[in-house]
């Protein structure tokens, strides 16, 4: 995957050296490290609606069934 865009966000400065330099010390990329934090949100996401998807699809059977 080509990396070819930028998000700023905006962060209490003192938070942001803290993060900086605990990934210094477990030697983490930052960018690397918030791009993985993203993906898991995203996919986390995407398994919640799919889910949320197939209960309401079965509430839509269950409620067919019943008549």
């Amino acid at each position: 995957m080509k990396i070819n865009d930028q998000m700023n966000i905006k962060i209490n400065k003192e938070l942001k050296e803290d993060f900086y330099l605990t990934c210094k010390q477990n030697k983490v990329n930052a960018s690397a490290l918030v791009r993985k934090w993203i993906e898991h949100f995203v996919q986390s996401e995407e398994i919640e609606m799919q889910i949320d998807s197939l209960s309401q699809q079965t509430r839509i059977e269950l409620a067919r069934n019943r008549k």
